[in-house]
């Protein structure tokens, strides 16, 4: 908060925060004003309930800026803000004249916080998230309620039920679940295995289970083609590149092996350009013995993309948060070293690389780009997904 005598540095209450909103809609079919002060008692004549005093304007004025490029806001920190920054609206956030600035309101599935910012931003903290009892797994109607419950607190899945319920099951040709291995994976890499196992499953990793009735996650029933993402070569079952995002991973195994991050006896884990021949066009040089095989490939190609990313920012000046060097690492994964490079270029010409600023709402640089080069949207559902992951106590 700023020093100025004025501001009294207490909050302003959520009730205040209503009464502040009501007068502003009541200014919507006005000219912007010029003295907002002036209009306040006609307001309050009108309204006599009505808490907002011409003393507290500065108060208020600086709330706007505190919540919209702050680093805290009353009792909620700057991690929390951050998260809390990530549920406004754009509307809000863009917004510069006090006149036609209402205060945030928040909204998850059934819960209205209203214009409660820090019961909003405390409900998304980890560790003070409602954690929902975990379902009863065989029971299909009790899975359907911990999605429903899900999507109250945290808003649609849009079609990623399987991510979260998928954490404990063993994939096709596995021989551990899929948190067992990214776990695992994951601490040899020094890779967040929450981000690594949401990664996966966005990828195509969720094809890897069968639902209680024996159909996989496309519906497919047993002898269908694909089921369970299996396409016909029993020596290397897991199709990399449609479950793991493992498309050019042949080509840049022996970089890797050359670099350290695999050793050159893991040709043997997956087909290769020297392997056996491939009996079908549906197969590729990227198909993988095991779902484990398949993570530990994923996981060197992204430690790879960290040190990139970390070698690029030094060569920029630049010092990343860990949230930073997460979205940049999976932003080479998903778009290469180029499309990693040019959305850094974007952000960190508009300035948003400062406190994370470009994680807290979507750039202007990054809307209206088609979803298969949308490696902005691509890569904070990942993100988003693997935090939540971690507040449900999953991971």
């Amino acid at each position: 908060m700023t020093n100025d005598p004025t501001i009294s540095g207490n909050p302003t209450t959520p009730s205040q925060r209503m009464d502040w909103n009501g007068f502003v809609g009541s200014l919507s079919n006005q000219d912007a004003p010029t003295d907002i002060k002036s209009l306040l008692p006609q307001y309050k004549q009108n309204n006599p309930d009505f808490s907002i005093t011409p003393e507290m304007l500065p108060q208020i004025q600086q709330e706007h800026a505190d919540i919209r490029t702050g680093n805290s806001f009353g009792n909620i920190n700057s991690d929390q803000l951050t998260e809390a920054r990530a549920g406004m609206s754009p509307n809000f956030l863009n917004e510069t004249d006090l006149a036609k600035s209402k205060y945030p309101e928040f909204k998850v599935g059934s819960e209205n916080f209203g214009t409660d910012i820090e019961k909003y931003a405390n409900s998304k903290t980890p560790g003070s998230a409602n954690v929902i009892p975990q379902p009863d797994y065989t029971d299909q109607s009790s899975r359907n309620k911990f999605l429903q419950s899900w999507q109250k607190q945290y808003g649609d899945l849009e079609g990623r039920g399987d991510t979260v319920l998928r954490v404990n099951d063993t994939p096709r040709g596995g021989s551990d679940t899929m948190k067992n291995i990214s776990t695992k994976i994951g601490s040899q890499y020094g890779i967040d295995p929450a981000l690594l196992y949401s990664s996966s499953m966005e990828e195509g990793a969720s094809g890897l289970f069968k639902n209680l009735n024996g159909t996989d996650t496309q519906k497919r029933k047993p002898g269908d083609n694909g089921y369970q993402d299996y396409f016909g070569d029993k020596a290397y079952p897991i199709n990399g590149g449609q479950s793991f995002g493992l498309q050019t991973f042949a080509d840049r195994f022996p970089d890797l092996v050359k670099a350290g991050y695999l050793p050159k006896e893991f040709s043997s884990q997956f087909r290769s350009k020297n392997g056996p021949p491939i009996p079908n066009g549906s197969l590729s040089v990227n198909d993988f013995k095991t779902p484990e095989a398949a993570m530990q490939a994923k996981g060197a190609m992204m430690k790879q993309s960290y040190d990139n990313v970390d070698q690029y920012a030094k060569s920029k000046g630049v010092d990343l948060s860990p949230k930073a060097r997460d979205f940049f690492a999976l932003s080479q994964y998903n778009g290469g070293e180029g499309g990693m490079s040019k959305i850094f270029k974007r952000i960190s010409d508009a300035g948003l690389l400062k406190d994370d600023q470009f994680l807290s709402k979507r750039p202007e640089s990054e809307k209206g780009i088609p979803d298969n080069l949308d490696i902005y949207g691509h890569v904070t559902r990942r993100m988003t997904m693997a935090d939540r992951l971690k507040e449900q106590k999953l991971f």
